[in-house]
């Protein structure tokens, strides 16, 4: 019977300790639980806002910074670059690129989380994205017109006439050199062709049309092939002249002064943030 008994007040204690270790377990859940949302996620909240704002506003400026670069780096070829034609076609791609991104933004959800001390930042922000939205659009008008030049250019931009025509053995073989020349007289007459199709008015446009039929009638004569090689430097460089004059237009260049002005706005709020960051860290 003792035995029994003894048993029996076991099994209770086990019973009676299951019940109270479940009862901490319950209680130190709720007391965690309550630690966390009265306590923690409040602190952690804010650092993680400034984490998510700061990376809304690092996306932005860097599309537009690389927009820019592209822009500015377009309008700072020369003939004597190496493999012209080729960075030419990856500045206009980058450039296409950045504002296609840029636009594509900005029909996102951009709205900064709701958190007491982000209150100047989720203002500023729909006025800086909205400053942006212009720039993207208006720089729509630009872009084609580069794209336009390029498609007619591109062929004259990739000629190598030195290449082409001056080897000294091509030079020695009078038929061959006729039959490349005649080659690059209808080259020019296409890239003329699409020349006429630009709706573009610009003194230096005509002249490049001028110097092409010139270049055009030189390829038909007994011209020193080193007289051709120049008078085709001459043209690439037209060319770019066309392109530098888009670029650096009164209506592209206020267009530019007001992308670099959204960037510094954009790292004004950056600093801002970096600041706030600072200050949370040392509480």
């Amino acid at each position: 019977m003792k035995a029994l008994q003894v048993l029996k007040l076991l099994k209770q204690e086990r019973r009676f300790l299951g019940l109270s270790l479940a009862k901490v377990i319950a209680l130190l859940v709720i007391l965690f639980a309550g630690y966390y949302v009265l306590f923690l996620a409040p602190r952690l909240a804010l650092p993680n806002a400034y984490l998510e704002t700061q990376k809304i506003f690092a996306e932005h400026r860097t599309n537009l910074v690389q927009n820019r670069v592209a822009l500015v780096e377009l309008a700072q070829l020369s003939i004597g670059a190496a493999d012209l034609f080729n960075k030419e076609m990856n500045l206009l791609q980058k450039l296409q690129e950045t504002n296609k991104v840029g636009l594509q933004s900005l029909k996102e959800n951009q709205q900064l989380p709701r958190v007491a001390g982000l209150s100047n930042l989720a203002a500023a922000l729909p006025l800086l994205l909205e400053k942006e939205r212009q720039i993207l659009k208006e720089q729509q008008g630009l872009i084609v017109s580069l794209t336009n030049l390029n498609s007619a250019t591109g062929d004259l931009l990739r000629y190598n006439a030195k290449q082409n025509l001056g080897s000294p053995d091509l030079i020695a073989d009078s038929e061959q050199l006729q039959a490349r020349k005649e080659n690059a007289k209808d080259g020019l007459e296409k890239i003329a062709s699409k020349l006429d199709a630009i709706e573009v008015s610009s003194e230096t446009l005509e002249l490049l049309q001028s110097e092409i039929q010139k270049t055009q009638n030189l390829l038909q004569g007994n011209t020193s092939v080193t007289l051709l090689i120049s008078q085709f430097e001459g043209l690439k460089e037209l060319a770019l002249d066309i392109q530098r004059e888009m670029i650096r237009s009164d209506q592209s260049v206020k267009l530019l002064t007001h992308q670099t002005n959204l960037i510094l706005e954009y790292d004004f709020w950056l600093k801002r943030i970096s600041v706030k960051q600072a200050q949370l860290a040392q509480d």
